[in-house]
């Protein structure tokens, strides 16, 4: 009897052995795309959160995640977050039974979750290998280099068994704005001034027109045969 236990605890631990050690085994990882950017003070900048090397429609399968996303705040401003693949649709929610999702941003960190309210099955069947998990939009405030680093509290499979992975991280760096060339600036100028003049030369010309014309009339009426139609200069 004694000896029947022993073996059952030593197959139910080489299971658990096999099943989590494949689990971990896998090629997955967790990356920012692009990792790298460089864009101009003002202009919001987005990142995407991608995970790979899950199962291609097998196991193992994304079945929740609890990520934080780190940044410098004198460069960066959380701004939003939109979850799913704006391809593939949001792999976490098949359209079934849905998830949950939550975002909660903090003094240069934002913390990111979706945890799946889908079969299994389901997860394991339609799931794809790789795909983006959030797109996370920030606004520029600063001039310099943000670091983007991911910390992951929670990885697990449909199953609900933690996931291994490697993990990327990433960087913004913020350049100032590019003022106008100063020979565009001149050229600008320089255009704007021509149609001030040109616009002033029409305006005298048509008010000398409209003089000349009501002198006309009234000498032609006054004196008709002294009226001569007028021949007038529009220039100033």
């Amino acid at each position: 009897m004694k000896g029947t236990a022993t073996l059952l605890r030593v197959v139910v631990a080489g299971l658990l052995i096999a099943v989590c050690g494949g689990r971990g085994a896998e090629a997955v990882a967790v990356n920012f795309v692009p990792p790298v950017q460089d864009v101009a003070l003002g202009d919001p900048t987005t990142v995407a959160i991608e995970i790979s090397g899950l199962g291609d429609l097998t196991a193992p399968s994304l079945g929740s995640f609890d990520i934080d996303v780190n940044f410098n705040s004198g460069i960066l401003a959380f701004a939003s977050v939109t979850f799913g693949d704006p391809i593939l649709g949001d792999q976490l929610d098949l359209g079934v039974s849905g998830s949950i999702i939550a975002a909660t941003a903090g003094t240069g960190v934002v913390n990111i979750s979706q945890l799946s309210l889908e079969a299994t099955q389901d997860l394991e069947d339609f799931q794809a290998s790789a795909f983006t998990l959030v797109t996370l939009t920030f606004a520029t405030i600063g001039i310099g280099t943000s670091p983007l680093t991911l910390s992951v509290n929670s990885l697990r499979d449909a199953v609900g068994f933690p996931l291994e992975a490697s993990i990327g991280s990433g960087s913004v760096t913020v350049n100032a704005a590019v003022p106008a060339p100063h020979g565009a600036v001149l050229l600008i100028s320089g255009l704007a001034a021509l149609a001030a003049a040109s616009r002033r030369r029409g305006t005298v010309g048509g008010a000398a027109a409209d003089r000349a014309k009501v002198d006309y009339e009234h000498r032609r009426h006054c004196h008709p045969l002294a009226a001569v139609a007028p021949s007038v200069d529009p220039s100033p």
